[in-house]
């Protein structure tokens, strides 16, 4: 039987008895991090797409080696603060006009950590939260661990795609998302109930699941538009006006004659503009309470850990409350 790590505090992984082998004794964060040679791609992104300008303030947060913020700096944007808790331990962040949060969810092994780490994070965005996730598949040779695999330098990544990354953020956020790029968002900031599942009671996620059922059936029993559908505006040639129109890539939508590509629904005051801008409002909240509930349904499988003799020594971590603790190691029940 080989030994693989099963339960984590800070940064440091006691391993336990496993089917699945290991490189080394240990896991350590702090070799995720990249040596890089110019600005990373989330960083780049928020700039093209005017997120990140010279009058944005800013704070990396999991700044790594702390190139990004350089980098920033040189080019003249106010960056405020960096934070890593290996490279910059005594750095403190700061609230700011942005925060970057990149690829750093992907290599936190402990999912009640990623989840304190990400609102941490949006509670010091001021304006908006820049998310980068590792996208792609995991190679199926690497070893599993928590939902992610073990790489061959003893660091752990969570893999994401375009839409189980934007589910997992919005569950907990509990707002709309700007794709910038595969697995990289931009968040604004705006008053949103954040759900800290992993430090809610198991009776109140169930509370929530509930209630959350109960939305979404309400909200299911009016008129909604199909997934893809979407909005856009346009000024005919010999017209000063603006007029708006639905597209969808199926032909899905409710025409004169049928289904069909396009509706047309004329200007912000006609009443067709009014429904259709109902129902896509009812299309993304359905959408926000498909990835909570989900998200809970994932929490409530997941074993809560109990007192043992075995005491675990953490490395720095992103939370400062996640201090010298007892937990139970013991391998789960067949």
């Amino acid at each position: 039987m080989n030994r693989t790590p099963r339960l984590v505090l800070g940064g440091t992984i006691l391993l336990v008895e496993s089917a699945h082998p290991t490189p080394n004794a240990m896991l350590h964060r702090h070799k995720a991090a990249i040596n890089r040679h110019k600005l990373s791609r989330p960083c780049q992104r928020a700039i093209d797409f005017g997120f990140i300008t010279p009058e944005t303030t800013i704070t990396d947060y999991g700044c790594g080696y702390g190139q990004d913020a350089e980098r920033l700096s040189a080019m003249g944007y106010p960056v405020i603060s960096r934070y890593d808790p290996y490279y910059f331990p005594d750095s403190t962040p700061l609230p700011a006009d942005a925060v970057m949060l990149n690829f750093v969810l992907s290599v936190i092994e402990d999912p009640a950590e990623r989840e304190q780490v990400l609102v941490a994070a949006w509670n010091l965005a001021q304006k908006y939260l820049i998310v980068g996730l590792l996208s792609g598949k995991a190679k199926d040779a690497a070893p599993r661990f928590n939902d992610g695999i073990i790489t061959k330098w003893n660091t752990f990544e969570k893999h994401y795609c375009a839409t189980s990354g934007k589910a997992y953020l919005q569950a907990i956020l509990g707002c709309d998302l700007v794709r910038l790029e595969n697995c990289i968002w931009a968040i604004p900031k705006v008053p949103s109930k954040v759900l800290t599942a992993y430090n809610t009671p198991p009776s109140e996620l169930q509370r929530l699941l509930a209630n959350y059922k109960k939305q979404r059936y309400r909200l299911g029993c009016q008129t909604l538009l199909p997934q893809g559908a979407y909005m856009e505006d346009y000024s005919p040639s010999n017209s000063n006006q603006t007029y708006y129109r639905l597209r969808s890539p199926n032909r899905d939508l409710p025409g004169k004659k049928g289904k069909s590509f396009v509706v047309h629904l004329g200007t912000k005051e006609s009443p067709e503009f009014k429904e259709a801008a109902k129902a896509l409002q009812r299309r993304e909240q359905l959408d926000l309470l498909a990835s909570r509930i989900d998200y809970i349904h994932q929490v409530l499988k997941e074993p809560t850990p109990t007192a043992t003799k075995v005491t675990v020594a953490p490395q720095p971590g992103f939370m400062a409350h996640f201090s010298m603790t007892q937990m139970d190691l013991s391998p789960p029940a067949n």
